[in-house]
């Protein structure tokens, strides 16, 4: 049975002022990201996997090669694994967005990224259903390529979310740098968080 690890990216400043990032590649992690990294990276030492693939946006890359220098596990590199594409949102708060489409702060967190991620489409944005099929062709490619091996990847908040969607049916939320167990489930797959 098929069993690989996912993670997000460790925090960064643009987490914590709820400023969406959206494909933009140079946000790095924080202090807070950092740590969150390390002690994901000493949690992953207590599992076997067998190569780490990244997303190469700088917040990931990072993530991946604190968890790879701790481990001792090679990392790849994979542009499918970016996180969605939010056009005009990127760069903004969720406040912002909300003032410039309904004249109003988006109330709260998962209001705010419920509308981003599945009422409103900010111009130019990737949409959900494009994001599900890139995640899900890209986990399944991933898989095929290194059958036989167990991988950890290392992505996105929305591309983890997409991913899950597919494979689990679950709508899961990920926390910055919380590894999660993936396990082949036929048909499906469960996923759960290791810590």
């Amino acid at each position: 049975m098929n069993s690989h690890y996912l993670i997000r990216h460790g925090e960064t400043e643009w987490n914590a002022q709820k400023r969406m990032q959206g494909q933009i590649r140079d946000v790095p992690l924080n202090a807070a990201g950092l740590e969150q990294a390390r002690q994901a990276a000493q949690a992953l030492k207590q599992v076997r996997f067998d190569l780490i693939i990244a997303s190469p946006l700088d917040r990931a890359a990072v993530t991946a090669q604190i968890i790879g220098t701790t481990t001792g596990i090679g990392i790849h590199y994979n542009e499918r694994l970016i996180e969605r594409g939010l056009g005009a949102a990127e760069g903004k708060t969720l406040d912002e967005i909300g003032l410039e489409t309904t004249g109003n702060p988006l109330a709260n967190d998962k209001l705010a990224r419920d509308w981003i991620y599945t009422t409103h489409l900010p111009p130019g944005a990737e949409s959900i259903d494009a994001l599900k099929q890139r995640a899900l062709n890209a986990f399944h490619d991933l898989i095929q390529t290194h059958a036989g091996k167990t991988i950890l990847i290392v992505s996105h908040g929305a591309w983890l979310r997409a991913l899950s969607q597919q494979i689990a049916g679950e709508d899961m939320y990920y926390g910055n740098a919380v590894p999660h167990h993936a396990q082949q489930d036929i048909p499906l797959w469960r996923i759960a968080p290791l810590m």
